[in-house]
């Protein structure tokens, strides 16, 4: 028979106050500048807003809401963005909608079904197509996609009636 003491599984682990003792000096200083330089981030940003923002009060105290309109015409003074703000918006939910599974999908496939072997040059080339920057792909987009989409798509104003950025662009005012 052992006489061995048998630890409670149910107890935790370690020391029961882990930080009772002291950290070295050079952890604590790390400490305190890894806290400082995000702190100093922060007050950053906070001082451009505060920036951009006084420095555009003018503009919107004179524009006022009208700048949330879909009229966009600078000869009479005119620049509703909505138009804007609305195709921005939908292409950013486009490429998250599009993004986040495929991304996703390919960290789930890359780390738990692929052999490692395999995996490397999945990696290698999915690295490469993240340096490709996006002026590159809307090149591709332009010489490539807009054509076949060109084809492809009603050439009837009506087609687009009633979606906001389609119907402004089709001229069927």
């Amino acid at each position: 028979m052992s006489t061995a003491a048998q630890a409670d599984p149910a107890a935790p682990a370690g020391s029961a106050s882990p930080l009772a003792h002291r950290r070295p000096l050079g952890d604590r200083v790390f400490q305190i500048l890894a806290a400082s330089a995000g702190v100093l981030v922060l007050v950053i940003l906070a001082l451009i807003a505060i920036s951009t923002s006084q420095q555009a009060s003018s503009w919107f105290s004179t524009e006022g809401w009208k700048i949330f309109t879909v009229d966009w015409n600078p000869a009479t003074n005119n620049f509703g963005a909505m138009s804007y703000v609305y195709g921005t918006v939908i292409t950013a939910a486009i490429a998250i909608i599009l993004s986040v599974p495929v991304s996703v999908g390919l960290a789930l496939l890359l780390t738990e079904v692929v052999p490692q072997r395999w995996a490397r040059p999945i990696v290698y080339v999915v690295d490469l197509l993240a340096v490709v920057p996006s002026v590159v792909w809307g090149l591709w987009g332009i010489l490539v996609f807009a054509p076949w989409l060109f084809t492809s798509t009603p050439r009837s104003p009506r087609a687009w009636k009633g979606i906001p950025v389609l119907d402004a662009c089709s001229g069927s005012r």
